[in-house]
């Protein structure tokens, strides 16, 4: 009972040494400190022991917003035992991104990174020197660069149909691997990693106290740590077992088996799914932008076909959209640097060690760079080829302008600048052209709510919900591209856009060699090349909802071949089913999509190589949403294909036949 009573006691003492303890730190900082000979940038009232540390709020890019708005775009701050620089203009940013970037190129330490399993050795956090040299090398050129964006254009474009049909199915995921566990296992690590980050800040404040820092926040640091070991080493074990080629695994394991990818994902995940959801959040605020955004989209890529990646450089309201979205919510609004070695700024003394804060959100709000600063107004990036040109050669006179900086700038930019812009353009496309958007669950709300959260990324306060109506159907599912491999041979490459796996049959003409023994399976995204012989002529269909043994024996609900086998082996499919036909070097190339034995999957054939006009044929909609009820073919509740009026009705007028031939 006596121990109890006297715990406050105890409590008060402990609190009264730790002040005397800053207090003592802080008067010994000034004597061996010679800032009689220095001239340290301004700095606004403190409190004793705590410095400016009362004027921080959970958003920290708004206090320090707040801070430069009154006191100036330099501002020397002390938060306890830590100091820092607070750079809130784009002028002094541009010293430190350009002038003294090599000076700035290093992070600022967390208090207790040594304490962590990998310390400081991560590729974001990493001080400058040869390892993040080696890393940023890598990722420029390998990972980031335009090489692998080319790479890469096929996977984006699938996945960014497999995103938009899962708009519609309710089952929208962010996506790291091919498990939709791992997937949400990853965005809640990333998530968990910066909120953690923020709370790393506050161990420095404690200065020789600072193990104080990791008493509270070190387990769940090591913790998150742990779980990015247990996922990287199951995601490191499948890329070594598969070896694809081509994404972070696969480069890092064939250049350099290294463990410290973890950081690559905080820094890219969760950013630029945020990034987005602004984006959308604010045309879906702006009718008349949207509106704008769309019909622009149409001139380009016309109404017919999903904008693809290559599409977007033509649409430049579009990228003014997202540059504007950057503008007002950058994914890091506040880049930190760190200085490693003792400079002057504007002719203030920086001292060797000083951390420095650089308040992009600030700078793209200064309403000396921009009129209404805080307005969404896609206008102010969309500029003539002549104005484009007068400022091309305006910051070619005064050297690159850094008044639009979302992703940082200098050594220490994001080196994912390029895909984070083609991917954020691609997606909010995407979504603009196939989807009406309401606010809400049931689409019965007024307004997104734009308020943002707290922690080191910019996210919304509030999830973004909105409800996507259809506008564009996925047509076009069942893609055949047949291309002239020379004199001898045409190759066709079956490809499955469809959410579900596919069947495709193969019928060749009378005489002529079968293809594949007539059939083959078709799992979603996979695609296969066929060598078909010259002068072949046949055709191709799809079959649906098939189910086959493992001799190959089975049936499908559409296209069945009849023999009930997976290779038709000569067997044409049951109608209805819908058909490509080719008739090759007779002497010309004939091919189309033919209806008569009715519709089942949509399809479209794209011809390479050749002479003449040979143009793309195509589905324009989905006859199983448009089928009269007379012709419809139906399984589990939804209709499956669509009948023609011969097969339906078996009357002359329809089949032309008697004396309709």
């Amino acid at each position: 009972m006596a121990i109890i009573v006297e715990l406050p006691y105890y409590l008060l003492f402990f609190i009264l040494w730790l002040i005397s303890i800053l207090l003592v730190r802080s008067f010994l900082n000034k004597l061996t400190t010679p800032t009689n000979r220095l001239r340290l940038p301004p700095s606004p009232p403190s409190l004793p022991v705590i410095g400016h540390l009362h004027h921080l709020t959970p958003n920290l890019h708004k206090s320090f917003h707040n801070l430069c708005t009154q006191y100036g775009p330099l501002l020397y701050l002390r938060f306890g035992a830590s100091r820092c620089l607070l750079v809130s203009s784009a002028s002094i940013a541009t010293e430190i991104f350009k002038t003294l970037d090599l000076a700035f190129a290093s992070r600022p330490q967390f208090a207790f990174s040594d304490k962590l399993p990998y310390g400081s050795s991560g590729f974001v956090t990493a001080p400058y020197g040869d390892y993040w040299r080696f890393m940023k090398n890598l990722c420029v050129t390998e990972l980031l660069g335009t090489r692998q964006l080319e790479r890469s254009r096929s996977s984006a474009a699938k996945n960014c149909i497999v995103f938009c049909r899962n708009c519609l199915s309710g089952q929208v995921k962010r996506r790291c691997s091919n498990n939709d566990d791992e997937a949400e296992k990853c965005r809640e690590l990333v998530k968990e990693s910066l909120k953690i980050a923020t709370k790393f800040f506050f161990g420095d404040v404690f200065g020789p106290l600072k193990w104080l820092g990791f008493w509270v926040y070190g387990k769940q640091a090591v913790e998150v740590t742990r779980r990015y070991d247990d996922l990287l080493e199951r995601i490191l074990k499948e890329h070594e077992e598969e070896r694809k080629s081509g994404d972070l695994m696969d480069i890092l394991l064939e250049v350099y088996q290294d463990e410290n990818a973890e950081d690559l994902f905080i820094a890219s995940t969760e950013t630029s799914a945020q990034a987005m959801q602004w984006t959308i959040a604010e045309l879906v605020n702006h009718p008349h932008v949207f509106q704008k955004v769309r019909e622009e989209i149409e001139l380009v890529v016309g109404k017919s076909r999903l904008v693809e990646e290559s599409d977007i450089p033509s649409p430049p309201y579009l990228q003014a959209v997202v540059k504007e979205a950057l503008r007002l919510y950058p994914p890091g609004p506040v880049t930190t640097r760190e200085c490693r070695q003792h400079r002057k700024i504007q002719g203030f003394d920086i001292l060797e060690k000083t951390a420095v804060a650089i308040n992009l959100y600030a700078i793209m709000r200064d309403p000396e760079l921009w009129d209404d600063p805080d307005e969404f107004r896609p206008e102010r990036f969309v500029v003539s080829s002549k104005e484009q040109e007068h400022l091309d050669h305006e910051n070619e006179a005064k050297g690159q302008s850094f008044n639009f900086v979302p992703f940082g700038a200098g050594r220490r930019g994001c080196p994912g600048t390029l895909v984070a812009f083609s991917l954020m353009n691609s997606a909010v496309a995407a979504m603009v052209q196939c989807f009406d958007w309401k606010v809400g669950r049931d689409g019965d709300g007024a307004k997104v709510d734009m308020k943002a959260g707290i922690g080191m990324s910019l996210g919304m306060a509030h999830p973004l919900v909105l409800l996507p109506l259809r506008r564009m159907a996925f047509w076009h599912l069942f893609v055949l591209v047949f291309s002239f491999s020379g004199a001898d041979a045409t190759n066709f490459t079956l490809q499955n856009r469809c959410k579900a796996t596919i069947w495709p049959g193969i019928l060749a003409g009378a005489g002529i060699p079968q293809l594949m023994n007539g059939g083959l399976e078709l799992k979603p995204g996979q695609t296969i090349n066929i060598n078909a012989p010259k002068r072949w002529s046949g055709r191709f269909w799809g079959r649906s909802e098939c189910f086959f043994d493992q001799s190959g024996k089975g049936s499908c609900t559409t296209g069945d071949c009849g023999g009930g086998a997976l290779e038709c082996a000569g067997a044409g499919g049951v109608p209805p089913a819908t058909l490509a036909e080719f008739t090759l070097d007779s002497p010309l190339d004939f091919y189309d999509i033919s209806l008569v034995d009715g519709y089942n999957i949509p399809l479209s054939i794209t011809p390479f190589g050749g002479s003449g006009e040979c143009k793309r044929v195509r589905c324009l909609s989905d006859m199983n949403r448009r089928c009269p009820s007379g012709l419809q073919v139906i399984s589990s509740g939804r209709v499956v294909a669509c009948k023609s009026a011969c097969l339906a009705f078996d009357k002359p007028e329809y089949c032309c036949t008697g004396g309709l031939q």
